[in-house]
This record gives structure tokens, sequence and C-alpha cells, in this order.
């Protein structure tokens, strides 16, 4: 079959347990790949045409181990749009399902007897013909899951003696855990909750032993075969009675045992998703009392059509726990019985916490604080005491004041800064997720951080220390901040935006050698430009109340790539020196509408590739200017009302590829890919005239591009006065065609 391209394998299975979440994820993944074949970036637009665009191709599309028809149609879907040719192969256990979804053709994989299936799992697993007498019901089990299927049967053989044999106590717990919960999670988040429980340093041997993987990604990844294996050894510690399980994930098994109170010192950990409830659950107030070796508990409430609650709170939580996540948490504090001196992770965003709980605690394990959005929350507790590498507090409208915290020292080795660059980007806002989600771990602030964004009363921010590498503070009503702050060696971020309150900082600021970005933008009470450290990458005051950039600005700040000075609408001046910033790539004045005179540059630019002068009160670019930015693509002069004379000229011959000009006319080009133009009028028309012989030639929706090559994007090209290419029968059912024109003419 000849088929006209293919498609990454995309992991179902894994998919299971996280309902439309991971549905989403999954056709997100698919819609990459698609965008991939289709040599489409746009996620959009493959979304959009993607079903038209393949519908031309013929397909092989494999989905493995579906399991329900909910997939196959959130996948696929009617299959009329599928190319006749194409086929679509499912791999499954669920025959009923393949009848549900109508297939063609069942094929049924050749399957052992029962006692030739325990034989060869019992070859793998232990090296005899029949399972040892105490390992025969497991077995049993075992090849009852893998219904005689031998490659199924040997791989869960090979695994069961690796089990056994190769791992001590500790590791099997650590192999469980994953299994159970921390599949798909960060190998550093999951090396830290178990180093709490005790299990340091068992992830290597687990790695050895073929049991676990790591992804490019650096998140634990374990066969399906594998996971299932640690479900069925958790399932056989007592078949009948859950609550008297290692360990709890399967919604039923937990909804059961929380309704009716009947947990026991063997749970070790539980998890819940209410997207999977099929009732309502009212957690009595005694429904921890007996888990008192609880290590990991995680509630993950989201969407769904039933609700938990606490209605007569709790009067007890495990102090043996070192993961505790629950989103949503419906009560004023943690039990007060509740001593955190194991805790490792705490994860309770959106709750209606007022306090966590009273008076000095032992947290000498913490290391993961998250309440963001709680926003009922007034005070945290004290947590001098902990070993911090992330406190997440984002949302947290009632906070007023944090205490003093102490972050991790970094380690050099294992430490990879990850700016994200907030300045030319827009900030991403995490609130909706969590409360349509619950929290996941693409969600969570990197390591090394504090998150007061969005806090709106938080006015105090005590001592600091540590090698915390980021803060956020953004739209806080912080006036000044902790002197502590200027001895962070390690801070790469400092994000103050919006900040309305913030004065102007100390030059203490230009100690912090290692920070990569200041974000002042909005911070309408600055009116200093600081004193830059020495290797700041990216700077934004946009917004704020600066009237002039002095000659010493940028006397050390050689590493400066972005500036943002925009809505500066006191700026005035811009001092000549900024020439000396050699690897500045970006710099938007734009609505600085005092700002007359653009900084004479007297040398040499190659690296400014973005100048935003939109909507400033610029009246004249000089020539020598223009001269020495050698390096310029992009010049954004729309609503330069003020602008008299421009070097077009010299535009024509530098490297310019994208030019706005001062509005009189507006063109625009078509959809694939757009752009806007304001044409000062002398300019457009010395421009239309040298290009067009005709009036009538001339097109509204159009653009002048400066450079000697028609883009890439137009993928029929001819040299000459003509070109020739054929439609595809598919456009002729549509109703208009709208097609984009490049000439090129010397």
């Amino acid at each position: 079959m000849n088929l006209s391209g293919n498609l990454k394998a995309l992991n179902i299975s894994s998919m299971k347990s996280h309902s439309i979440v991971s549905y989403a994820f999954l056709r997100s993944s698919l819609i990459i790949q698609l965008g991939e074949l289709l040599e489409e970036r746009h996620q959009d637009i493959v979304n959009m045409f993607a079903k038209e665009r393949l519908s031309r191709k013929k397909l092989l599309i494999v989905l493995d181990d579906l399991f329900d028809v909910e997939q196959f149609e959130y996948l696929v879907g009617d299959r009329n749009w599928l190319r006749h040719g194409s086929r679509v192969i499912i791999t499954t256990r669920n025959k009923q399902m393949l009848n549900n979804i109508g297939v063609d053709w069942i094929y049924m994989a050749e399957q052992l007897d029962d006692g030739e299936a325990l034989q060869l799992f019992s070859l793998k697993a232990f090296q005899r013909d029949s399972p040892p007498k105490k390992y025969m019901e497991l077995s049993k089990e075992v090849v009852n899951y893998a219904v005689g299927m031998p490659l199924a049967l040997k791989v869960l053989g090979y695994i069961e003696n690796d089990f056994d044999d190769g791992l001590d106590d500790h590791e099997r717990d650590a192999f469980l855990d994953i299994a159970c919960f921390f599949k798909g999670n960060r190998i550093t988040f999951v090396e830290e909750i178990l180093g709490g429980c005790g299990f340091k340093d068992t992830i290597r041997n687990l790695i050895n032993n073929s049991l676990i993987s790591i992804t490019q990604e650096n998140k634990l990844w374990m066969h399906n075969l594998v996971q299932q294996m640690g479900w069925e050894i958790v399932r056989q510690q007592n078949p009948k009675e859950p609550g008297k399980h290692s360990r709890l994930w399967i919604t039923n098994e937990v909804c059961r045992v929380l309704l009716h109170d009947l947990g026991t010192s063997s749970i070790e950990g539980l998890s819940l998703n209410t997207f999977h409830m099929k009732y309502d659950i009212d957690i009595k107030p005694t429904a921890f009392n007996e888990m008192y070796n609880l290590r990991l508990l995680r509630i993950i409430v989201c969407m769904g059509n039933y609700k938990l609650s606490v209605s007569g709170g709790l009067d007890f939580l495990p102090d043996a726990l070192r993961y505790l996540e629950w989103a949503q948490y419906p009560l004023k504090s943690l039990p007060s019985s509740f001593i955190p001196h194991n805790l490792v992770n705490l994860d309770m965003p959106l709750g209606q916490f007022e306090h966590l709980w009273n008076g000095l605690q032992h947290v000498e394990s913490l290391q993961y604080v998250s309440l963001c959005f709680s926003k009922k929350l007034s005070n945290i507790p004290n947590l001098s005491r902990a070993n911090l590498k992330c406190a997440d507090f984002e949302g947290c409208t009632s906070l007023v004041e944090v205490p003093s915290l102490r972050f991790q020292q970094i380690n050099e080795k294992n430490s990879t800064k990850i700016i994200r660059n907030q300045i030319t980007s827009n900030v991403w806002s995490k609130r909706e997720d969590l409360l349509r989600y619950g929290p996941l771990q693409g969600l969570k602030v990197h390591d090394y951080s504090l998150n007061l964004n969005e806090c709106s009363n938080f006015k105090t921010l005590s001592h600091l220390s540590g090698g915390i590498e980021y803060i956020y503070l953004r739209s806080t009503a912080i006036e000044e901040l902790h002197h502590s702050i200027w001895s962070l060696g390690h801070l790469a971020l400092l994000d103050l935006n919006n900040c309305k309150s913030l004065k102007n900082l100390p030059e203490d600021i230009c100690n912090l050698e290692c920070m990569k970005e200041l974000n002042l933008g909005g911070c309408v009470c600055i009116n200093m430009f600081p004193k830059l450290p020495k290797n700041i990458v990216r700077v934004d005051l946009s917004g704020s109340a600066i009237e002039q950039v002095p000659s010493s600005s940028f006397d050390y700040c050689t590493s400066l790539e972005v500036l943002c000075l925009k809505d500066c609408t006191r700026l005035e001046y811009v001092s000549t020196t900024i020439s000396k910033l050699k690897l500045l790539n970006y710099l938007d004045l734009s609505y600085c509408s005092k700002l007359k005179c653009f900084p004479n540059i007297t040398e040499p630019m190659e690296h400014l590739v973005h100048l935003y002068l939109d909507g400033s009160g610029i009246e004249e670019i000089q020539y020598r200017s223009i001269k020495t930015l050698i390096g310029l693509r992009m010049l954004n002069l729309r609503q330069c009302k003020n602008l008299k004379s421009l070097p077009i000229g010299n535009f024509c011959t530098s490297h310019l590829e994208v030019l706005y000009l001062p509005e009189r006319l507006e063109l625009e080009s078509s959809t694939f890919q757009r752009f806007e133009y304001e044409y000062y009028r002398d300019a457009y028309n010395t421009a239309k005239n040298s290009i067009l012989n005709q009036e009538t030639a001339y097109s509204e929706e159009g653009s002048i591009l400066f450079g000697d090559k028609i883009p890439f994007w137009f993928t029929q090209q001819s040299e000459g006065s003509s070109i020739g290419f054929k439609f595809s029968s598919n456009l002729l059912e549509i109703d208009s065609i709208t097609l984009a024109l490049c000439v090129c003419v010397s």
C-alpha cells in the first residue's frame, strides 16, 4: 500500500486515568504531528484544515491499546473523511468496543491455553515449569491478565523475576509508588518525594533493571505491562478488601473506603480524581484516623457531575504524610492535630484556607508549597525552618505579607536556568486550567522560585535566603523590596510588572550578577532608569514614569538583548550610548509621545533586528542612524504623526524585510501571512509608482516588501513574466478562492 506519510506513535493507554484532560492533550499532540506532516506550523490552521487536507492522502492510522469508544470518536470520528485505500488499525482487549465502533474486520490473536501460559510465565519468572506455591495465586492472576499472549507472558515473567530477585524492599516500594502514582512526573520531583519516604537513590536501580525509563523531558516512564504488573501486585495483597491494600488509586475502591470509613494502617498511598466519581462523596471526619502509615495523599478535584465534600471537617491527617495534594480543599485549615514534620510537598491550590496551622512547626523536610488562588488565605505560617525549592502563592488576594523564607542552595552541576521571556510574550495564567482539570505536573512553577503574582493586597516581603532564582511579584501592592534580595547570588529573574506602588530600585541591584531579566513594566512610580546588573539580558520599563535614559545607563550591561520602554509617556531623551549595546536585538520605544528625536547611533548595531517607534513623537530619523542599523529587519513607524522626513531610499537598499509607515493607507495581505502597513503618503506614492505602470492594476489588498527574493511561503515560483500551475480538483467545490501573488521587480 502506497502511503503519503507517517506519524509517531502516541501512547493512548497512558491516558486511562486522566479523562478529558488527557484526551485534549492527546488530540493536541496529534495535531502537532499532523502539522509536521502537512508542513504547517500554526496549530489553529492545522486544527481547521487537517481533515480536509488529509482526506487527499492515503493514510495508515494505528490506534494501539484503545479502551473506549470516546477515544476513537475524539481522534478519528466519522470515517467518511478518509480517502479510499486508507486503513485504521486498532489493537484492544475490548471486543465489544470494536463492535460498537463498527469495524470492518476483527482478528483474534492466537492464545496459549491456561496450562501453557502458566508454564511459559513460570519459566521466565522463576526458571522452573510451575510457580512456587507462595506465588501461585499471583501467577494465575498475571496469566489471566495476559490472556494467553506469549509476548506479554514473557515480558511479565522477566519483570516478576527482576522484581523478586533484583530489588530490595525500598526499591519495591518505590516501584509500586511510581506504577500507581508517579508515572509521567518529573524525575527530580519524584526523587525528592521518594527520598522523603526513605527510598533515596532507588530510581537508578529501577532503571538498571529496565522497570522504568526516563523520557527526553526528564519524566519517569514505564511500559504499560510493567505498570499493570505493579497494579496487580498491589491488588493481590487483599483482593476483596481494598482498605487493606498498600495503595489505592481505582476510583470506586477509593470512594468506598472513604465513604464507609474502611481505611487501615496498610494504606500507604491514596489517589482520587473526582472526574471519575459515580456519586457524591462526603468524607467523614474520621476517614483518615486509621491510615496512620499514609505517606502519599492526592485528591484531584476537577470538572465532573459529582461533588466531594467534607461537611463535618477532618479530625486527623497522618503525620507520616510526605506528599499532600488536595485541590480546592474545602476547610479553613488543616486538622489541628496534624504535625507536618515529614511533609516534603504541600500542593493545595484553590483552597478555602484562612490559615494552614498554628504556631511554629518542624517543617525541615518541606520543599514544595503551592497554595495558589486560595483567596481567603490571609497569612502564611512560619516556614523559616523549611528547605524550600518552590513556593507558589499566586492569586492569594487576601495575603498581605510573607514571613522569612529559606530556599535550598543550588546544585550547580544539575542547575539549568530556564527564563521565560515575559517581556515580548504574553503571560500565561493557570487558574482556569486548575479549576477545570485540577493540578497537573505541567502547570507547576519551576524550581527555586517564589511566586506571589496577582496577590493584590500583598505589601511586605520579609527576609529571603538561599538559592532562589525566580521571584514573581506581578500586580502586588508592594512598595519596597527587602534588602536581602540584593544578596541573592543566584537570582536570575525579578518580575515586578504592574506594581503600581513600587518606588525606585536602589543601586544595590547591580550586585545581582546572575540577573537575566528585570520586569518593571507598569510600575508608574518608577521615574528613574535603574542601574542595571552587568549580565542582564531583558529589561522592561514600559508604562513607567522615567523621563530620560542617561548616558551612564549602558556602561556595563553589554549582554542586554531586549529593552522595552513602550508607553513611557514622560520619556524625552535616550542617550546615544545605547549604541554600546552590541547584542541588543529588540528595542521598543512605541507610544513615547514626548520622544522627539531618535538617538544618534554612532556605532554599528548589527544585532538590532526589531525596532518599534509606532505612536511616538519622533519627528525625524537621520540617515547616519539608519546606516549603522545594519541588522535591522523590522521597523514600525505607524501612527508617528509628527514624522517629517524619512530616508526611504536607504531602507530599500538595506536588509529591512518589514516596514510599517505612518498612517495614510492601510494594506493587508492574505490569510497565511498577515502584514499591516500604514504608509506615509509620499513614501507610498514613490514606491507604488516605481512598481506599477497602470493605475487600474493597483489592488487594495497587497504589501510592499523590500528585498530581492520572493518569500519562501509562495510555493509556486518562476522566473520571467508569467507562471502556470494547476488547481486541485478539491478547490472546485469552494465558493471563492483567494490567491496570494508576489512579484519581484528590479
